[in-house]
């Protein structure tokens, strides 16, 4: 293991150890294992959370009564705890819930002490990626609490993520689609933005026993469910989109909008340069129709 203390811009603290070398390498394409030193971090009480439940823009606030399925079609499906987010984390220790608390994403006001120390762990992981500070963009950061013996359904994310576990265990299991047709029919959907979750178990799954203290990178639309032990879990959840994420979101766009008038394209990552002509055609239009919404009247 490596430190990267030395590359961490003056004036903050490292948080995170890892093999310079294999993050480099893996980043955005495989799951890896770090460190960090936020086990004992006051701002990851339960006391604290429930604080920050209370401050937080409540429609932003995802929470539930709980699951123990692996595959579920609708998070919104799930039953709702008759409390509010806050009531839940102080009570998380006796009933089963489950509640992700936003404290870095659009529309919810800079929260203090957790945008700071965000912003640490973000200058951590810059070492990792290509093209550095300038390759990051839209980034965010959640807060999971769960109840003991809780399951995330699996679900894929459309970013590269760092998981860094606080309290309880977890286990991680990352697969994949069972075919490449699948994964992309799957992958042309979750970007028409018709839900997150899969509908299948992925297959030849690789498991991660997390403890606390101990990170995973998960790699972008990667299927991958979570499993909580037997005690109350608390991880911090740290994302963020590269231009190889905003092609590959471009791609799929183009590809099944093109479907709809009776086209064939072609699979993503059959070919770069068609990759880039499509994600980058798609990009402008992105960047246009947000020139548009911005317009007054």
């Amino acid at each position: 293991m490596r430190t990267i203390v030395n590359t961490v811009p003056v004036g903050t603290r490292a948080h995170l150890t890892y093999d310079l070398g294999e993050a480099r390498e893996k980043f955005g394409h495989a799951a890896f294992r770090i460190r960090h030193d936020l086990v004992d971090h006051p701002l990851f009480t339960l006391g604290a959370l429930a604080e920050l439940a209370e401050r937080l823009p409540q429609e932003h606030i995802e929470h539930n009564a709980g699951n123990r399925e692996v595959v579920v079609a609708d998070n919104d499906a799930l039953p709702q705890a008759p409390l509010t987010p806050a009531e839940l984390v102080r009570a998380i220790e006796t009933r089963p819930g489950f509640v992700a608390l936003p404290t870095t994403v659009p529309g919810v006001p800079r929260q203090p002490g957790y945008q700071e120390l965000f912003e640490e762990i973000l200058a951590d992981l810059v070492p990792m990626i290509s093209g550095g500070t300038a390759a990051i963009h839209d980034h965010h950061a959640v807060i999971f609490v769960a109840s003991g013996g809780n399951t995330t359904p699996a679900h894929v994310d459309p970013e590269p993520s760092f998981l860094l576990h606080l309290r309880g265990v977890k286990r991680f299991s990352i697969g994949r689609y069972p075919e490449p047709a699948t994964e992309h029919r799957e992958l042309e959907a979750f970007y028409r933005h018709e839900g997150r979750n899969t509908p299948l178990v992925p297959v030849d799954l690789e498991h991660f026993d997390l403890a606390p203290g101990e990170a995973l990178h998960v790699p972008p639309v990667t299927p991958h469910w979570v499993e909580n032990g037997p005690e109350v879990a608390i991880s911090f959840s740290i994302g963020f989109q590269t231009p190889a994420d905003h092609r590959r979101r471009g791609v799929y766009v183009w590809n099944s909008q093109v479907r709809r008038f009776g086209l064939r394209p072609k699979a993503y990552g059959s070919s770069e340069v068609r990759d880039r002509v499509k994600g980058g055609l798609m990009q402008t239009a992105f960047e246009a129709r947000r020139r548009l919404l911005r317009r007054p009247g």
